[in-house]
């Protein structure tokens, strides 16, 4: 009987997992437990002991500084007593150090493992090879818009709408640094417009496109709730279609929730598809953040005088999104060499990605 209602308890506690993995993996309970000299144990009970023996050790430091300074009786004994604490303190401090890194260590293991269930659960859900059905979608989106709709009338449309959003949030800007950044934001989101069509990559569904990798994210959120507030229409015309074929309406209700099953089972693929990615991105937060902060030290060591010349010039209101504006900024002989570099590599990386587009269509034609 007890095998038995534990069989049930397991199954009702993955039942509520899967759930939580699905609609909140945030409310996942993360264990404080840490295995210390071969048993389990609560790591926060563990760091209150260490933080109440520090606490103790620092009043008898104390206590023992204050004998020092008053009293001259006993002085060696009050010096001897006085190191030992202070060693004890020190090791206590060393101590719970180790312990908060093997705490936090421990929820990183945790985390790490709920994401990557998340994404085995959505690729289970066709994930992976609707993400791959997407991204030859977004391929023949940007083929369609350089041979029909052409790329220069696609970028004046994409500015045009740009310019008239910033116009739009420029009224409601508050200050001088809110129009600023609106105004920068403007300027970047055209820039990145073109390096989409450059490189025919969709910065909803390419890592790098951005070159801010944490801003991935946002964008993958922002197209989950398009997708959300579609599948939301899709549910809402269906109940609809139905209730016109209860009410005998010909035709249409056949038609209508017919599109309305598939285009919500696209909607509801595409949700899928974006909560894998996202599930594959926190697994792998902290190698992200890692490489990213590694990236940004490099390109600061190996840039300094550019960067310290572009820097100049964003403080003197030049514009760096125009060939003009980066050349009245950089003017030594280093930082000119260094923006040469720069382009040079942007280039070769550029290339190297056009040579790779081409052999893999070369090897799908085969």
């Amino acid at each position: 009987m007890e095998s038995l209602k534990g069989s049930i308890q397991q199954r009702l506690d993955k039942l509520k997992y899967n759930y939580l993995l699905f609609f909140n993996p945030g409310k996942i309970k993360i264990s404080d437990n840490i295995i210390v000299d071969g048993k389990i144990v609560s790591g926060l009970i563990v760091l209150s002991d260490y933080n109440d023996g520090i606490k103790k050790a620092e009043k008898i430091v104390t206590r023992l500084q204050n004998m020092e300074n008053k009293s001259s009786d006993n002085i060696e004994t009050v010096n001897q007593d006085l190191i030992e604490y202070q060693n004890i303190l020190i090791e206590l401090k060393d101590k719970r150090e180790k312990l908060k890194r093997e705490i936090r260590e421990e929820e990183n293991k945790q985390k790490k493992k709920i994401y990557k269930d998340k994404a085995k659960f959505h690729e289970k859900l066709g994930a992976k090879r609707f993400q791959k059905f997407v991204k030859k979608l977004d391929k023949a989106k940007f083929k369609f818009i350089k041979q029909i709709l052409k790329e220069d009338r696609v970028i004046k449309w994409t500015d045009q709408i740009t310019d008239y959003r910033a116009k739009q949030k420029l009224k409601c800007a508050k200050n001088e640094k809110e129009k600023t950044k609106i105004i920068q934001d403007m300027k970047r989101e055209k820039v990145l417009v073109r390096k989409q069509l450059k490189e025919e990559r969709s910065i909803n569904y390419y890592q790098g496109v951005d070159k801010r990798i944490e801003f991935f994210y946002k964008y993958i959120e922002r197209n989950k709730t398009i997708h959300k507030n579609a599948l939301l229409i899709n549910g809402l015309l269906l109940i609809t279609s139905i209730g016109l074929g209860i009410a005998n309406v010909p035709v249409l209700p056949f038609l209508l929730g017919t599109y309305q099953i598939a285009a919500g089972f696209k909607n509801f693929q595409c949700i899928n598809a974006q909560d894998y990615y996202l599930s594959l991105m926190n697994m792998r937060k902290q190698q992200i953040v890692k490489r990213n902060l590694i990236e940004i030290k490099k390109t600061y060591q190996e840039n300094t005088d550019l960067i310290s010349a572009l820097q100049k010039g964003i403080n003197e209101g030049k514009n760096l999104y125009s060939d003009q504006g980066i050349l009245d900024s950089v003017k030594t002989l280093e930082a000119l060499q260094q923006l040469k570099a720069t382009i040079i590599a942007a280039k070769q990386s550029q290339d190297a990605r056009i040579d790779e587009a081409i052999i893999g269509n070369q090897m799908r034609r085969r």
